[in-house]
C-alpha cells in the first residue's frame, strides 16, 4: 500500500492529487494551420513529382536515344574504318607491277603447279613485296595473292606447310566462287569471315578475310585474287570498347548471316533473322532509332542499325527498354528521396511556424494546467507581439495572485486548527501517566519538565511554523520517555538517527503522532512488552521516517477509512479531523508540499506494522 509523488486516493489504498495535469496538446487552432500549410506543402509537391517525372522520362528517353545512335554511328564508323584499312592494303597490292606481272605470265602459262616453289629469288622478291605493303606495324595478319592454277605467295603467318597450301588451293578453295562475287560486286571487293585459319590448321583464331582482283583485268579469267587476313578479335576489340552494358551489338555479313553477337541474353540466337529484317528492311533504322518488339512476352527493345559501305556488313544496336526504365526509375528514386526530405523539412518549417503563431496562447493554456490549490503562481510569458494575448495573460495572473492571497490565509487557518486538534490526544495520555505516579516526586518532575517542553513545541502558532527532523526525533524521543517511565519494563522502545536531519524542514508534530497510534490502536489488543523502533534517515536530498511495532497490524478498513477522510478534507467537505494522528500528518504534509512524497503502510515478514513516510528535502 504506497502512495507516490502526488497524494491521492487510488484502488490500492495510497493517497493521491484530485486533479492529474493534463499533457498540452495541439490545439485545433495550431492543427488548422499546420494542416493547411502540409495540404499546400504536399499538394505542390505532388504537382512537382508528376512534371519532372514526366520531363525526366522524356529526357531520359530522349537521350537514351541520342546515346544509341551516337554508339551505332561510332560503331559503324570503326566497322568501315577496319575494312577500308583491309581494303587499302589490297588496293596497293592490286597495283603492285612486279606482282601483275608475275601472275599475268602464269595467267598465260596456265600451268598448275606453284610457280614460287621452283623459283626462290622470285618468290623472295614478292615475299618482300607484300611486307613493305603490310608494313612495320603489320596491318594484316596475313597477305595472300593466287589463282586457279596453284600459284601462291604470302606474307605475314606463314601457312602450314607448301603441300598444305597446295592442297588448300586445288581442293578447299572455292575459288570460282570468289572470282564470281568479285566480279558481281560493284565495288570488286568481297568480305567474308570469321572463318578458321584454312591456310594454316594450327592458328588458334578465326580470321576475317577480305577479296580483292590483282590489276585491273576484272572477269572470270582475272589475273589473280589478293586475300588481306585479319584476326577477328582485333575487329571485335575495335568495336566493344565504350558502349554500354546493356547494350548488344551484332554484325551481320553482306548476306545476313550474324556473325558475332556481344550478349545472347539480350539478342537471343533465335531472332538473329528478325533483327536483320528489321535493321535493314526500315531504312528509318539506320542512323535512327526504332522501337521493337521481341519473343513471346513481346519484350520491348531498341534498335539502331548502320552499315559499312565498303563491305556490306551492318553493325546492329539492341537496347532492352527496360533497362532504360530501370535508369529512369534510379532517377525518380532520388528525385523521391529528394522531395521526401524536402517534405520532412517543409512540415518541420511549418511546425515551428504554426508553433510560433500559437505559442503564445500554448503557453497560457500550458501555464493554466499547471495550477492547482497548492500552487497559483502562473509562469511569466515571454514578451511578443500579441499585445492582446500579453493583456489577458497579466489579468489572469493578477486575479490568480489576489486567489493564492485568499487561500494562504484559509490554509495557515486550517493548519492551526488542525494542529490544535492534535494536543488534547497525547496531553490526555500524559497526564494520565503523572495521575499515576503521584507517590514519586522525581520522576514527577521529570515527566512535568518533559511534558511541558512537548506543550511548548507542539502549540507554536506563528506564521513560520515548520521545524526540522532533528527537533521532530526530540519532540517523539520525550513521548516516549513519558509512556516509558508509565509503562516501565513492559515498553521497549529504540530510536536511530542517520544524516543531516537538521537540514530537512518539515511541519511541526509528524512524528509523535505515529508513534502514539501505536498505543492508542495498535497495542491496545497485544500482550507485554510493547516493542517500537523508530528510525529516522536524511542524505542525498531525500528523507525517510520509518516506525515499526508489534502491535495489531493495520486494516484494510483503516487504511480505506483515513484515505477517505484526508480526500474529504482536501476537498473541503471536512473541516476537522479526529480520529488517527496518522491523519492529521498526512494532510497537513498534502496541504504544505508539492515535493515527492509517498507513504507506505505494511505488515513485515516478522509481524511487526511499519509506517514509512518519504520525501525531498533542497
Amino acid at each position: 500500500m504506497k502512495s507516490g509523488t502526488n497524494w491521492g486516493y487510488d484502488e490500492k489504498g495510497a493517497i493521491g492529487e484530485e486533479t492529474v495535469k493534463r499533457p498540452f496538446v495541439f490545439s485545433n487552432f495550431q492543427k488548422r494551420i499546420l494542416q493547411s500549410y502540409l495540404i499546400i506543402i504536399v499538394g505542390g509537391l505532388v504537382l512537382f513529382y508528376t512534371l519532372v517525372a514526366v520531363m525526366v522520362r522524356e529526357s531520359s528517353l530522349k537521350t537514351a536515344e541520342r546515346n544509341q545512335i551516337s554508339m551505332c554511328i561510332k560503331v559503324s564508323q570503326q566497322l568501315e574504318s577496319f575494312m577500308v584499312e583491309m581494303r587499302n592494303v589490297g588496293f596497293q597490292v592490286m597495283m603492285n607491277s612486279r606482282l601483275i606481272q608475275d601472275f599475268g605470265t602464269f595467267s598465260d602459262d596456265k600451268v598448275n603447279d606453284n610457280y614460287y616453289g621452283d623459283h626462290i629469288v622470285d618468290h623472295i622478291n614478292a615475299v618482300s613485296a607484300l611486307a613493305d605493303i603490310n608494313g612495320i606495324q603489320r596491318i594484316a595478319t596475313r597477305i595472300s595473292v593466287f589463282n586457279k592454277y596453284g600459284d601462291y605467295v604470302s606474307s605475314g603467318v606463314m601457312p602450314q606447310s607448301k603441300t598444305y597450301a597446295d592442297d588448300v588451293l586445288r581442293n578447299r578453295m572455292d575459288i570460282d566462287g570468289i572470282v564470281s562475287r568479285l566480279v558481281l560486286n560493284d565495288e570488286h571487293i568481297y568480305v567474308e569471315g570469321p572463318h578458321p585459319d584454312y591456310w594454316n590448321s594450327k592458328v588458334g583464331y578465326e580470321m576475317i578475310s577480305l577479296y580483292c582482283p590483282l590489276g585491273n583485268k576484272i572477269q572470270d579469267d582475272m589475273y589473280g585474287i589478293i586475300e588481306i587476313q585479319q584476326d577477328f578479335q582485333k575487329l571485335v576489340q575495335t568495336l566493344l570498347p565504350g558502349l554500354d552494358q546493356d547494350m548488344a551489338v551484332l554484325l551481320f555479313d553482306s548476306g545476313g548471316r550474324c556473325v558475332f553477337n556481344s550478349m545472347e541474353s539480350i539478342c537471343p540466337p533465335e531472332y538473329y533473322d528478325f533483327y536483320y529484317s528489321q535493321a535493314s528492311g526500315n531504312q528509318d533504322s539506320r542512323y535512327g532509332f526504332g522501337r521493337i518488339k521481341v519473343g513471346s512476352r513481346a519484350q520491348e527493345q531498341y534498335l539502331s542499325a548502320g552499315i559499312s559501305e565498303t563491305s556490306g556488313w551492318m553493325a546492329v544496336m539492341v537496347r532492352n527498354k527496360s533497362s532504360i526504365v530501370n535508369v529512369i526509375q534510379d532517377i525518380q528514386k532520388v528525385i523521391i528521396v529528394a522531395i521526401f526530405v524536402f517534405m520532412v523539412l517543409s512540415a518541420y518549417m511549418a511546425y515551428r511556424i504554426s508553433l510560433k503563431m500559437t505559442k503564445p496562447i500554448n503557453d497560457m493554456i500550458v501555464s493554466a494546467q499547471s495550477i492547482s490549490w497548492s500552487n497559483l503562481d502562473m509562469e511569466a510569458l515571454e514578451d511578443n507581439d500579441e499585445n492582446e494575448i500579453m493583456a489577458l495573460n497579466n489579468t489572469f495572473k493578477e486575479t490568480l495572485k489576489r486567489l493564492s492571497e485568499s487561500m494562504q490565509l484559509e490554509l495557515g487557518a486550517r493548519l492551526n486548527a488542525l494542529q490544535s486538534q492534535m494536543n488534547p490526544h497525547f496531553l490526555y495520555n500524559t497526564l494520565s501517566v503523572i495521575s499515576a505516579s503521584a507517590d514519586q516526586q522525581e520522576k514527577v518532575e521529570r515527566m512535568c519538565s518533559r511534558l511541558s517542553d512537548m506543550l511548548r513545541y507542539s502549540t507554536v502558532y506563528e506564521e513560520e511554523s515548520n521545524s526540522t527532523l532533528e527537533d521532530e526525533v526530540r519532540h517523539t524521543e520525550n513521548y516516549l520517555e513519558l509512556m516509558k517511565d508509565r509503562y516501565e519494563e513492559n515498553l521497549i522502545y529504540d530510536i536511530e538517527e542517520a544524516g543531516n536531519l537538521d537540514r530537512v524542514k518539515v511541519p511541526r508534530v509528524i512524528l509523535q503522532p505515529i508513534v502514539e497510534n501505536c498505543f492508542k490502536h495498535g497495542f491496545g489488543e497485544n500482550g507485554f512488552p510493547w516493542m517500537i523502533h523508530v528510525a529516522v534517515t536524511a542524505s542525498d536530498g531525500h528523507w525517510k521516517i520509518h516506525v515499526r511495532n508489534n502491535g495489531r497490524p493495520f486494516q484494510e478498513r483503516d487504511l480505506k477509512e483515513l484515505n477517505e477522510k484526508v480526500e474529504g478534507f482536501l476537498k473541503g467537505e471536512q473541516k476537522k479531523i479526529s480520529g488517527i494522528g496518522l491523519t492529521n500528518t498526512i494532510i497537513r504534509l498534502r496541504l504544505l508540499y508539492e515535493e515527492r512524497v509517498e507513504y507506505e503502510i505494511y505488515t513485515g515478514s516478522d509481524g511487526y506494522t511499519c509506517v514509512v513516510l518519504k520525501g525531498n528535502y533542497k
